[in-house]
C-alpha cells in the first residue's frame, strides 16, 4: 500500500512525520501535477485541498488529515469552530484547562502527544473533509458569518461545513451553538452568570462576540470538571493572542491598533463598533465576499485606505459615503492615515480580506504594521 500526501503545508508535513515514524515513506503532492491513484493507496488530504479536486475525485481511499489525527486522540476531545474567535476561545479553553491547543491552531492534529485533554480549533476547510465519526466529548459552533467565499462554491456550503461538527461529536456529548435559527442550545442566556472579569483593553467596549467567546470557553470547561470560581480566576491571567484588536501605539494623541486577524467583514464590523472613537481604517487584499457597504452602519468610522486586490471593490462601495484612499502598499497606508487622522482618534488595520497577494500570512501583516507604526513614530 502506498501512502500519498496531497499538499505540503502544515497538515501535509505534519502527516509526512507521521508516516515516516511508521516506517513509511509517502509520496508528496503539490502543484496539481498529474499522478496515477492505484485502487489501494491510502491518501491524506490536507485540508485547503477542495473535496472535489481531479487528485481527490481520482483518489479510492482518502481521509482528511484532521480526521486521522482525531481517530488517534484518546484523552477528552473539545471541538470549536466559527467564522470569528475561535482562536482566542480554544486558547482561553486550554489556558484555563491545562489542555493542548490543535488543529487549526497550535500543532497539527497529527502531531500532538499524548494528553488528557485536547482543545481543537476547526476550520471549515478541516470540516468539509471530515467524513463524520464520534470524535469530540464536548463542542461549540461559535457564530457563522460571510467568509471564505473565495474557496466555498456558495454561502451553503460553508455553513454546512461549520455544522458538519454536529455529525462529529460523541454519543449524548454537548454541542453548544449561538444562533436560534440553527436549532441548538443557546449557550449564553443561561450563562450570564460568569461575567465579572474582562480580559480587554479598557480602550475598547466589552463586545457581545468577547461575551460569547467567554461562554462558549466557560460551557466547554464546564464539561471537563472546571468550576465558575476555578474558570474566573484563571479567564483573569488569560491574554488575547496578538493581531486581534491589540494595541499598538499612542503618538501624538492617535491611537494605533493591529486587528490583522479581521479577515472578514463581520470581523472588521465588530472592532470598529468596539473601539471608543473615530477611525481611519485601513483595509483590504484578498477578497473572501461580503459586501464592504455593511461598515457604513459603525457610525465611528471616518475614513478608509483601500489596500490590494480588493482596492477597488472597497472604493466603489464606499466612496458615495466618506473618503476612500487607494493604496499600493502597507507603508503606504499608515503613512497616509498618520498624516489623516487627528488627536483623539484611531487608525485600525482591520482588512476584512486574507493577506495572500502581499504576504505570508496574517500574522506577517500584522507584525509588518506594528513595525510601520513604531518606526514612523520615532521620526
Amino acid at each position: 500500500m502506498r501512502v500519498i500526501i496531497l499538499g505540503y503545508g502544515v497538515s501535509g508535513q505534519a502527516a509526512e512525520r507521521h508516516f515516516l515514524s511508521l516506517g513509511m515513506q509517502p509520496i508528496i503532492l503539490q502543484n496539481d501535477q498529474p499522478f496515477d491513484f492505484q485502487d489501494d493507496d491510502l491518501v491524506i488530504k490536507s485540508p485547503g485541498i477542495r473535496p472535489d479536486h481531479p487528485w481527490v475525485r481520482a483518489a479510492k481511499n482518502f481521509v482528511e488529515e484532521a480526521e486521522l489525527g482525531l481517530q488517534r486522540l484518546k484523552g477528552k476531545v473539545l471541538g470549536i469552530t466559527g467564522s470569528n474567535g475561535k482562536t482566542t476561545t480554544t486558547l482561553l479553553v486550554a489556558h484555563v484547562t491545562g489542555g493542548i491547543a490543535c488543529g487549526n491552531v497550535g500543532k497539527a492534529l497529527l502531531d500532538v502527544p499524548e494528553a488528557e485533554i485536547y482543545v481543537v480549533e476547526l476550520s471549515s476547510f478541516q470540516l468539509m473533509g471530515i467524513k463524520g465519526g464520534s470524535y469530540f466529548d464536548a463542542a461549540c459552533i461559535l457564530n457563522i458569518t460571510t467568509n471564505h467565499l473565495d474557496w466555498h462554491r456558495s454561502w451553503e456550503e460553508y455553513v454546512g461545513a461549520k455544522l458538519h461538527l454536529a455529525d462529529c461529536m460523541k454519543k449524548n456529548a454537548p454541542l453548544f451553538v449561538s444562533d436560534k435559527k440553527y436549532g441548538f442550545e443557546i449557550f449564553d442566556e443561561r450563562l450570564e452568570s460568569i461575567f465579572g472579569v474582562s480580559y480587554r483593553d479598557e480602550r475598547f467596549h466589552v463586545m457581545p462576540h468577547d461575551r460569547q467567546n467567554i461562554a462558549a470557553a466557560f460551557a466547554l470547561c464546564q464539561s471537563v470538571g472546571v468550576t465558575k470560581e476555578q474558570f474566573l480566576e484563571r479567564l483573569a491571567t488569560f491574554k488575547k493572542p496578538p493581531h486581534r484588536m491589540e494595541f499598538v501605539a499612542t503618538q501624538k494623541g492617535i491611537d494605533f491598533i493591529n486587528d490583522s486577524k479581521a479577515t472578514s467583514i463581520d470581523a472588521v464590523k465588530k472592532a470598529l463598533a468596539s473601539v471608543r472613537k473615530p477611525v481611519h481604517l485601513i483595509a483590504g487584499g484578498v477578497d473572501k465576499g461580503g459586501s464592504f457597504r455593511e461598515l457604513l452602519a459603525i457610525g465611528s468610522l471616518r475614513s478608509v485606505f483601500a489596500l490590494g486586490q480588493a482596492a477597488e471593490r472597497i472604493e466603489n462601495e464606499l466612496k458615495d459615503a466618506l473618503t476612500v484612499t487607494k493604496i499600493s502598499s502597507l507603508e503606504e497606508g499608515v503613512t497616509q492615515a498618520r498624516l489623516r487622522a487627528q488627536a483623539g482618534e484611531c487608525v485600525l488595520l482591520s482588512p476584512g480580506c486574507s493577506s495572500y497577494d502581499q504576504f505570508r500570512n496574517f500574522e506577517e501583516r500584522g507584525e509588518k504594521f506594528k513595525e510601520f507604526v513604531l518606526n514612523e513614530g520615532k521620526g
